[in-house]
């Protein structure tokens, strides 16, 4: 008996690493294998497909990795079909996963399916609703919102609250990384964890060193543990002179007083933190077209959407601006109370703790003989 797991991103890893270790904790000993990163394979997954196989960023670039794609999409299918695992778990990457879900439905492949980090539904294609109702889905969500609407469509939906309040309840960051450094507050740099947005944000990013310094900060670059070691190589070659952090990107925001950079999983970490944080975003422009012509939502990130209001500012393509950014920082000096009291509301939004106890049961439950 085995469990199918499949995740990209590195976010998609550690939910899937903390379902892993939820699963092990209530007894689940047999194999627990497919596409996956670092952080679940540390927890006793095994990985046939690394999860960077999907880390790419916006349409065009898929367009360009289609046939490499497609040909991981058949390998996968054809590995799930000989194995016939008890259950099947996907975890956000929509593009990639339905398509595959489909493809083994199709082939007579009847096992429990649920997804984890589910399409945005409620943001855009919500066609593909019905779909995941067709894949007899059960979804699990990140945020009550997506829930909600998730049921209203009549899909199977389950949650308690967001995954992170499990990975923060007894965090403490390093006690090697301290908040002020030669008299100065630490500014965490994020430049992303992916090649193509860690291109785009990187000068944006390095045009903030010295109006930071001269503001008193201290800004520290981080150079993510998911970045191939060709990428990590890039930005130390292009940082030299410096100062760059390597570990979790989580330990340098709470050693940080604040945020610049890449929108995603950050956003959250720095709200649950309780740090301001300045969101960027760029990409080619096709994809920004089609982002903007597809998409009907007011802002990207995550602790924005949940206050209804713009809390993080965010300062997307020609946007992302040295001097619109350093203004953002130094409204946020003048206003810090009031921000860090809609961020203490916002994130009472996010649920209880036990979400990888209960996905862990419910996957456990369906994969019984």
């Amino acid at each position: 008996m085995s469990i199918f797991i499949s995740c990209g991103e590195a976010s998609g890893d550690a939910y899937g690493a903390g379902l892993l270790k939820a699963l092990r904790d209530l007894g689940f000993g047999d194999r627990v294998w497919g596409m996956l990163g670092p952080k679940s394979q540390e927890a006793g997954g095994e990985a046939l497909w690394p999860s960077s196989e999907l880390s790419i960023v916006g349409a065009v670039e898929a367009v360009a990795a289609l046939p490499r794609l497609l040909r991981l999409r058949g390998e996968i299918a054809k590995a799930a079909l000989a194995e016939k695992p008890r259950a099947v778990v996907v975890i956000d990457s929509p593009d990639f996963h339905i398509p595959l879900l489909k493809r083994l439905r199709k082939s007579g492949f009847d096992v429990p399916v649920f997804y984890i980090a589910p399409p945005t539904v409620w943001a855009w294609r919500s066609g593909r609703a019905d779909v995941l109702k067709a894949l007899d889905a059960c979804c699990f969500p990140l945020f009550e919102f997506e829930h909600d609407n998730l049921r209203s469509h009549g899909l199977k939906s389950l949650w308690v609250g967001h995954p992170l309040l499990d990975d923060f309840a007894d965090y403490k960051p390093p006690q090697d990384l301290i908040s002020n450094v030669q008299g100065k507050d630490m500014v965490a740099l994020l430049p992303g964890s992916r090649k193509s947005e860690v291109k785009r944000l990187l000068p944006v990013l390095e045009a903030l060193v010295e109006p930071l310094e001269d503001l008193g900060y201290f800004p520290v670059f981080s150079v993510a543990p998911g970045l191939e070691e060709g990428n990590k190589s890039y930005l130390r070659r292009k940082l030299a002179g410096c100062c760059l952090y390597e570990g979790q990107g989580r330990d340098l925001i709470a050693a940080s007083s604040c945020v610049v950079g890449a929108s995603g999983t950050a956003a959250v970490e720095a709200m649950l933190l309780d740090r301001f944080m300045v969101v960027l975003y760029k990409s080619s422009w096709m994809n920004y077209a089609l982002f903007k012509l597809l998409v009907d939502i007011r802002w990207l990130s995550i602790p924005n959407i949940l206050a209804w209001e713009e809390i993080y500012p965010e300062f997307l393509q020609a946007r992302a601006r040295r001097e619109l950014i350093i203004s953002a920082l130094k409204r946020y000096r003048n206003d810090a109370k009031a921000v860090h009291e809609k961020l203490a509301r916002v994130r009472s939004l996010l649920g209880e703790r036990g979400a990888y106890r209960m996905w862990a049961r419910v996957v456990a439950e369906s994969a019984s003989p």
